[in-house]
């Protein structure tokens, strides 16, 4: 009977060992997230199944929604890294002035939610547009209207289609209808942000909207109306050829 119960304290004693290897090992995994990640390493348009890895901006879209901030005729914009900052990763961008040197401050667009703010690398603070030292402009203007379907390729589902009606410069109506199902889907409205439009659902129902004159993207977060028919509403979409 001794002998028993020597077996099963050593046998508990190192699952207790193992679990807590494992549990460290977690933990050191996690702390290496606050290091600056090296755009270099990063695929510019990031593919496979990973449904997390569409929902982000891709470097492109972080250097137009840049652009759209800075004179690019005075000053030349390019991304010096991906960094993780209070839990969100952004692209951080230099800003260097044609005739002279660059800028301490540099753009910080959120890889999420395409948020611009300004960011000082030495005191590591995210700061509101408005601190930048340079004149922001509006950003460039876009028109919220017309029909989209998806463009040949996109990981959109092909019968979807997207109608937008701009009223006024905050905002636009927007439609989705998916052709086997009868009727519109979905009949909401988007708050505008120079190119950039979002919705936000009181169940927890994302769209982002990245307009590019007759180009438009879509990321969505949460399920869609077609969720369970597996139908995707993310991706590339066209101005539909009246």
């Amino acid at each position: 009977m001794n002998n028993r119960k020597r077996i099963i304290l050593a046998t508990l004693l190192l699952i207790f060992v193992l679990g807590a290897w494992a549990v460290h090992g977690h933990l050191h995994r996690l702390s290496e997230l606050d290091d600056p990640i090296l755009i270099e390493d990063l695929p510019s348009n990031p593919s496979g199944n990973d449904s997390m890895s569409s929902l982000l901006l891709s470097k492109e879209e972080a250097m137009m929604l840049a652009s759209e901030q800075i004179d690019v005729n005075a000053y030349n914009l390019s991304v010096a890294e991906l960094k993780s900052i209070s839990g969100e990763n952004y692209f951080l961008i230099d800003v260097v002035n044609k005739s002279g040197p660059s800028f301490g401050i540099q753009l910080a667009i959120n890889e999420r939610s395409g948020e611009v703010l300004a960011y000082d690398p030495q005191n590591k603070e995210l700061m509101s547009m408005t601190k930048f030292p340079v004149e922001t402009p509006l950003a460039l203007q876009q028109d919220w209207n017309g029909a989209f379907v998806p463009t040949e390729g996109s990981t959109a589902t092909e019968e979807v289609l997207i109608e937008l009606f701009q009223g006024d410069q905050n905002s636009f109506e927007f439609k989705v209808t998916y052709g086997p199902v009868k009727g519109v889907q979905l009949h909401e409205v988007a708050m505008i942000d120079g190119s950039k439009a979002s919705y936000f659902s009181t169940d927890g129902y994302e769209i982002s909207f990245l307009k590019d004159q007759d180009m438009l993207t879509i990321k969505e977060r949460g399920e869609n109306p077609w969720a369970e028919q597996g139908v995707v509403l993310q991706g590339r979409y066209r101005l539909k050829a009246e």
